[in-house]
């Protein structure tokens, strides 16, 4: 889905296998009517799996010098994952239980009235292929800064769009979240710009250029996908029902699916095959 991507796997084969970058789509149900960031309270956003590569606990650090100027001002991280013990200590050391809350999951209709409340979200990342979550920012219309971290660097232009800042920069980090609050006019204008361009990852296009890849081939494509567990792929998810799309649009795709259990899609069920 990114020019990075494509880079690593033109290495694996050393060049011998063309390669066609298309970018995911980001479904997002509140695009069309963007939010309007930062109404009521003073808050900042980050969301991502709480693992070590998405910088929480050196967000919470730089977070400290935002206090320092900004003393109502809160952070709110949504996630969960192993790094969370490492995270609470980080806030505890740093004095700031007051000021960051670490929410956990929260179900995906739901972050549109995160977004709302925010201010800004920041995204301390040292590894992204094509971030979902960078992309659906983006179009709820809410002012980010995030790392230049693997395809970052293709979605975000700093200073035109959001805000990029090197990766654990205790100092960058600090200053682009006060940015948010210092001069929320100038972050707004570059959240349009964002929205905009967000418009570009829709359904309808991933769907219109993979089938246009898949189908230019003389011998019948496979689309081969790996999976733990089958039984994950559900009726609501994006991945199941973009393989449903591309199995309806063409009888020449031969789906396999390499994994345990059945789908909990039965639409998708009936068109791939689990070996």
């Amino acid at each position: 889905p990114s020019a990075y991507l494509a880079r690593i796997v033109l290495g694996w084969t050393h060049g011998l296998v063309p390669i066609q970058v298309i970018p995911n789509a980001v479904d997002v149900p509140f695009a069309d009517a963007p939010i309007v960031p930062g109404s009521g309270e003073k808050m900042l956003l980050s969301i991502g799996r709480l693992v070590p590569w998405k910088g929480m606990v050196e967000t919470v650090e730089a977070f400290r010098d935002v206090i320092a100027e900004w003393p109502d001002v809160r952070l709110a991280i949504i996630g969960e994952g192993p790094d969370r013990g490492r995270i609470e200590n980080a806030i505890r050391s740093s004095g700031l239980e007051k000021h960051v809350t670490l929410v956990g999951r929260v179900p995906h209709g739901d972050l549109g009235s995160w977004y709302a409340r925010a201010s800004g979200f920041i995204l301390n990342t040292s590894y992204e292929g094509f971030s979902h979550q960078i992309a659906e920012v983006m179009a709820s219309g809410l002012p980010l800064a995030t790392t230049s971290a693997g395809g970052n660097a293709e979605m975000i232009r700093d200073g035109e769009n959001g805000r990029i800042f090197q990766t654990n920069d205790r100092t960058s980090m600090t200053s682009a979240m006060l940015e948010f609050l210092r001069d929320p006019e100038s972050c707004r204008k570059r959240a349009a710009q964002a929205l905009r361009d967000a418009r570009q990852w829709n359904e309808d296009r991933l769907v219109r250029d993979t089938l246009s890849v898949l189908t230019m081939t003389a011998v019948k494509p496979r689309v081969l996908m790996v999976t733990l567990d089958a039984t994950a792929y559900d009726e609501g998810m994006d991945t199941a029902e973009r393989f449903v799309r591309y199995a309806e649009e063409t009888t020449r795709l031969d789906v396999v699916v390499m994994g345990t259990g059945a789908f909990g899609s039965t639409q998708l069920s009936s068109r791939c095959r689990v070996v």
